[in-house]
């Protein structure tokens, strides 16, 4: 699987011996022949042992079956994958969330208005800011356009 500034080689189980020693090296030809931008990451992945982000960019990680999935309708996975997230929020309790827009030589950045959160655009970075009465998560995003 091809991202902007990562690959994924998936080794199934019915790689034979060659296909699994080889797999990195193909991954670096590959980023070769594509002419893939320089720390362009080459994870390798075994069947069974996805992990939730290689998982997540295929139909049916949010429990859909896959006949229920017709055509990718964006604001509805986007709703969906909001509902998973609120889910997740509310098991752990009560909690601010503030999102801001990072910008150059401003060191607050800019904070995003709430009914905008979860709207990121890919040339930007942004910071969201999870904060309960005993844990706090600052977690920062990259637009896959970002050097």
């Amino acid at each position: 699987m091809e991202l902007n500034r990562q690959i994924y080689i998936w080794i199934g189980k019915g790689a034979n011996l060659e296909e699994k020693k080889n797999a990195l090296i193909i991954g670096q030809g590959f980023l070769k022949q594509k002419n893939k931008p320089p720390g362009t990451r080459i994870t390798r992945i075994v069947e069974g042992a996805e992990d939730t982000h290689f998982r997540s960019f295929f139909d049916g990680f949010y429990g859909k079956k896959k006949e229920e999935i017709k055509t990718q309708d964006m604001e509805r996975l986007a709703a969906e994958k909001r509902e998973v997230v609120d889910e997740l929020l509310t098991n752990l309790g009560n909690y601010t969330v503030k999102v801001y827009l990072c910008v150059d030589k401003d060191p607050k950045g800019n904070e995003i208005p709430a009914d905008e959160h979860g709207h990121f655009y890919q040339g930007n970075v942004y910071a969201i800011d999870v904060e309960g009465s005993s844990h706090r998560y600052v977690i920062q995003w990259f637009g896959p356009r970002m050097n």
